[in-house]
């Protein structure tokens, strides 16, 4: 299961596992994404990937996505796009380090 999949299935620990411990923010970032797991019934992004950057101590993934967010069934979605930059660890399962950019995930507080 990927990050958004989690996320989209409001998978807390699976989401929160997919971070490494050094993420950049960490305490802020898991606030806010707690407030969208309670806000939202339902969660869509699209991510689309623009391009990889292999180094030695990381993995950059720049990426360009949309989202809809419903509060509750019927009520008006709220929609966002942007794009971001993030890094993972290098390794057989990279973590995620920092997302820079218009993070998809935190959207209720506008992301980090």
């Amino acid at each position: 299961m990927s990050i958004t999949e989690s996320y989209e299935k409001k998978d807390e620990k699976k989401f929160l596992s997919s971070l490494d411990p050094s993420f950049k923010s960490l305490p802020s970032f898991k606030e806010q994404l707690l407030r969208d797991l309670a806000t939202f019934s339902e969660m869509k992004i699209d991510m689309k990937i623009d391009r990889v950057e292999v180094r030695q101590e990381s993995i950059s993934t720049a990426v360009h996505w949309g989202g809809v967010w419903k509060r509750e069934p019927g009520a008006p979605p709220l929609e966002k796009k942007g794009h971001a930059l993030f890094v993972w660890t290098t390794g057989e399962t990279p973590l995620l380090l920092e997302i820079r950019g218009d993070p998809p995930f935190g959207i209720i507080q506008g992301g980090i």
